[in-house]
């Protein structure tokens, strides 16, 4: 399954992904949310996300965050997204971006279940949101 959450609310994103992070959790017991942060984080632990599974041998939970910022990344998951969407695995891409902004990743979207989580008022996001988001990622 594929959580596709886009938009500038880091809030408001981070609270959607920390409640479905919790929900995971409980309902497999043991299991550990893999963060990758697609812009801080070398290739060796991006693209080994997807076969993590194997060192855990159960669904695996990855959240990728600020995957805009890497096009491959984006790329090769519309080229997989029904394949992706298919198994037991769940995996949320959070870009701050907006639907229109991605409407070239049809396939993304078609296979995806899309959240848009857009700030209310112009502005620089404030300090303690940004924070908040990358202690959740």
């Amino acid at each position: 399954m594929i959580t596709f959450v886009l938009g500038s609310d880091w809030k408001a994103a981070s609270a959607f992904v920390r409640a479905r992070v919790s929900a995971y959790e409980r309902a497999h017991e043991g299991a550990v949310a893999l963060r990758v942060d697609a812009r801080e984080d070398d290739d060796e632990v991006v693209w080994g996300a997807f076969s993590s599974q194997q060192l855990w041998g159960s669904e695996q939970f990855v959240i990728f965050s600020h995957a805009d910022t890497r096009e491959e990344l984006l790329v090769h998951m519309n080229e997989r997204a029904q394949r992706l969407s298919e198994v037991g695995d769940t995996y949320v891409v959070w870009c701050e971006c907006t639907k229109k902004d991605v409407q070239a990743y049809n396939n993304l979207l078609r296979y995806s279940e899309v959240h848009e989580f857009l700030r209310a008022s112009a502005g620089e996001v404030p300090q303690q949101e940004v924070y908040a988001f990358s202690d959740l990622v």
